[in-house]
């Protein structure tokens, strides 16, 4: 499997690590608008599996073998991911746009899954009027260590697609649980009140 992180932040990086980590992904595609993000996120997980090395937790070979699958480069890298998770600004515009950008002009996939690491944004706007539906594929940080994914149907995505990439989350060793859409998913509407 190949998949296509988008934005290379905190949750970015750590998302493609935690997919990269994984025997069934082959390649990870990290990006972002500038090449000096994508390479800084690239970075952030090589130092987090550095420190696992130093203590003993990971050998060098197997650190090799997970950063050895990235290519870091600005969002026209990325035209043959099997999925493409994106995760930039909780800017309901910006995502609008970057899916639109991916869908029309970039990935040549044509079974490729489009996902959003949002963690509050209704998933059905930001797929509406787009060619191919979006699901919610929300992470918690830190995304490699958490074990569960939160999957989120808009009101447009597919049971398909849902069922997928609930298969995709327990491939790479995460708990999805299936929510419908609602402000602030599920651990939001618990947490949010405990604050």
């Amino acid at each position: 499997m190949k998949v296509a992180v988008i934005g290379a932040g905190t949750m970015g990086s750590g998302i493609a690590q935690a997919f990269a980590q994984s025997d069934a992904v082959e390649k990870v595609y990290l990006c972002d608008i500038k090449q000096e993000f994508a390479d800084g996120g690239f970075n952030k997980v090589k130092k987090q599996l550095d420190k696992r090395v130093a203590k003993g937790k990971m050998d060098q070979a197997a650190e090799d073998k997970i950063l050895g699958k990235f290519q870091m480069g600005l969002s026209d890298i990325a035209v043959d991911p099997d999925l493409v998770v994106e995760a930039v600004l909780e800017k309901m515009d910006l995502k609008k746009d970057t899916f639109r950008n991916l869908q029309e002009n970039i990935v040549k996939n044509p079974d490729c899954i489009f996902a959003s690491n949002t963690s509050s944004l209704s998933v059905t706007e930001i797929g509406a009027g787009l060619p191919k539906p979006v699901v919610g594929m929300h992470f918690f940080n830190p995304a490699p260590v958490m074990k569960l994914v939160e999957v989120i149907a808009g009101a447009n995505t597919p049971k398909e697609v849902v069922a997928k990439v609930s298969e995709i989350a327990t491939t790479i060793g995460k708990t999805p649980v299936q929510v419908n859409e609602a402000a602030g998913f599920v651990v939001n509407r618990i947490l949010v009140p405990m604050i």
